[in-house]
């Protein structure tokens, strides 16, 4: 079936069906629907390539799965709520879809928070497991954490450092999932049947600039349906290779990147910290296509001596644009910032978050 043409839409592939794991024509009513029907639909593809190793649509519903059950071994129960404070990363992506695959609410941390700032979203939220990562940007993180009391916070899960060779506590979790005998199966099997569109999926909480942070809570439905649209306006497809820069525990990397990746059996690249010359190695060695990113970013990418504007022309082929910001400055402003991004092969796409967008036809 054809879907009518979107007119928000920069895509090569307008008028061609943009259909992702959602086959039916509807869209899943969870994220663990969205996942069995990835495993399924896309198998063996990648949808994860992180420093090296390379996880397919059905070693990631594997993962969730088995750490799913070692979460309800651990007494983890709908409606329960679990913390992330870790880089982009392939770990970050199984916890998240664990949790939830469960019937848990996910709570993500910024990893530029100090320990005590970590403390007060993770008491505030009630979760009872918290995913950290060992080391990053000098600090050990589980450790930090692990040294304050914090109310009816039960587990520290480790997740091992970008480039790290450790184990860590996730994967020794999931092993033990994997191992789970029929009686716990059946059990983490119901859990994830409850689970519906109605169900919390996550809190994510404001910086708290002018207090105490606040979180902000949304569902399954709300999540799927809103990113569908998104990922539809931007033309992800399945041949897509998405550079993932924004973090994960902001919506930007999470719901506009993996999972929106995830609905329509992109591949994302990870990337834990923003770092000019590995971006560019990126885009050039991985042939990515879409790679989202505040004005700064590209600001930066543009002013770096090693960029050479002809060797990043894959980020350009025909109507299909998606090397996109978030300023709307960039939309009011389009003349200008179209011709100068266009000139170093890069495509700014308006505002992600009004919907604006740049003609099919590029800026005149």
């Amino acid at each position: 079936m054809t879907s009518q043409q979107n007119p928000l839409s920069v895509h090569k592939k307008t008028n061609q069906s943009l259909q992702g794991v959602y086959v039916s024509g509807s869209i899943p009513t969870s994220t663990a629907e969205l996942l069995d029907n990835a495993a399924t639909h896309f198998g063996d593809k990648p949808f994860i390539v992180d420093n090296g190793r390379s996880m397919s649509f059905s070693d990631l519903s594997t993962d969730v799965r088995a750490l799913a059950c070692s979460l309800v071994a651990k007494g983890f129960r709908h409606g329960d709520r679990a913390a992330i404070w870790a880089p982009n990363c392939a770990e970050w992506i199984i916890a998240a879809l664990a949790i939830q695959y469960v019937g848990g609410t996910l709570v993500t941390v910024n990893t530029r928070y100090k320990a005590s700032e970590a403390r007060e979203i993770i008491s505030d939220s009630g979760s009872s497991v918290a995913f950290v990562v060992d080391e990053f940007l000098g600090v050990d993180y589980a450790r930090s954490l692990a040294a304050l009391t914090i109310d009816g916070l039960e587990h520290i899960v480790t997740i091992k450092a970008p480039s790290s060779s450790d184990r860590d506590g996730i994967s020794e979790w999931i092993a033990d999932g994997a191992a789970a005998d029929d009686e716990l199966r059946r059990q983490c099997a119901a859990q994830r049947e409850a689970v519906d569109a109605d169900d919390v999926s996550d809190i994510l909480f404001t910086s708290g600039t002018t207090g105490r942070a606040k979180g902000v809570v949304t569902t399954h439905g709300q999540n799927l349906k809103a990113f569908t649209t998104f990922a539809d306006i931007l033309g992800l497809d399945a041949d897509d290779r998405y550079l993932i820069i924004n973090p994960f525990f902001h919506s930007f990397g999470y719901k506009a990147g993996w999972l929106a990746a995830l609905l329509k059996g992109a591949t994302v690249y990870p990337m834990a910290v923003f770092d000019v010359p590995a971006v560019l190695d990126a885009i050039k060695t991985q042939a990515i296509t879409v790679m989202p990113g505040p004005p700064t970013l590209f600001q930066s990418i543009l002013m770096h001596p090693e960029l050479d504007p002809g060797r990043y022309r894959h980020l350009e082929e025909g109507n299909h644009r998606r090397c996109c910001n978030t300023d709307s400055a960039h939309c009011r402003h389009a003349p200008y910032a179209g011709d100068r991004y266009r000139h170093h092969g890069l495509w700014p796409v308006g505002n992600l978050w009004s919907g604006h967008d740049v003609p099919s036809g590029g800026f005149t």
